[in-house]
């Protein structure tokens, strides 16, 4: 039988007391330690009161469903890495690019099971040895370290040439459009690493266009949504439109380095594949 690595301390967040038991017998077996919550509520509380490796959700719960929970564990104090369970074929990671580790179909097989919890024990092993620090200046090596061809797509002319000249600094030319139907017509001429997607623009907004970008074929960009408003059902809708990440208006200047070193890493991930 397949032993997960190290001791993993895993909580399962499921309303259905009989799938809890699968699951736990399922690790129990592995070596892992698991504990149980019926609902998402119960979930955050306890994973606010203690430290935990890894967290599993279903996707159909009542009240807050496995998405919103999962965007409320990626932006809480210590995000952690998210497997959703699905009785859902069609729910892939594509859909929600940032959200999940893993999506298993129910009933999740046990190999399944074990080779995406040593998947993402490998994965947190490697974070914690080469934990990203934001650079504090600004300085055009950035571009060098991280190559990115980029776009903007904002309707607002301030905005614009905010986001336009800290790209410059950091040794960027990004491309710049006004709505999302000028942002899908570059992206059809040409192939962007990352897109700064503003969520509100005139004619077809930032969802609307990052969803119809999701549904092309052929290589797909690393998407940052730009939003007014970092409410959790925002950031929710951002996701399930297939953004990679978002960052709240006015911005915060080390937050974008922070994402922009992020959506570098992605891009520098995909080239070293060969993709």
């Amino acid at each position: 039988t397949a032993r997960v690595g190290g001791i993993m301390k895993v909580l399962f967040i499921e309303d259905d007391r009989m799938n809890r038991r699968v699951v736990r017998d399922m690790l129990d077996v592995a070596g892992a330690t698991m504990s149980e919550a019926e609902d998402a509520e119960q979930g955050l509380a306890m994973i606010a009161a203690e430290r935990w490796d890894m967290i599993l959700i279903d996707l159909r719960m009542p009240g807050m469903d496995g998405v919103g929970l999962a965007t409320a564990i990626k932006h809480g104090k210590n995000p952690l890495p998210v497997i959703m369970l699905s009785s859902i074929g069609d729910e892939t990671r594509k859909k929600y690019p940032a959200l999940f580790e893993f999506i298993l179909v129910k009933p999740a097989k046990q190999q399944q099971l074990y080779r995406s919890i040593q998947a993402v024990l490998l994965a947190r092993k490697d974070a914690i040895s080469t934990e990203v620090k934001s650079p504090t200046i600004l300085h055009g090596d950035f571009s060098e370290e991280y190559p990115m061809k980029i776009m903007i797509a904002e309707d607002n002319p301030i905005n614009q040439k905010l986001i336009e000249r800290i790209l410059n600094k950091l040794g960027y030319k990004p491309a710049v459009v006004d709505t999302g139907l000028d942002a899908l017509k570059r992206v059809n001429q040409e192939f962007f690493d990352v897109i700064l997607m503003d969520v509100q623009m005139p004619e077809m907004d930032g969802l609307e266009t990052t969803e119809r970008i999701r549904n092309m074929s052929g290589l797909q960009p690393y998407i940052i949504a730009m939003t007014a408003n970092a409410m959790t059902s925002d950031t929710e809708e951002c996701y399930k439109a297939g953004m990679n990440d978002y960052i709240a208006k006015p911005f915060n200047m080390e937050k974008l380095l922070h994402i922009l070193v992020k959506a570098g890493k992605a891009v520098k991930d995909r080239k070293a594949k060969g993709i």
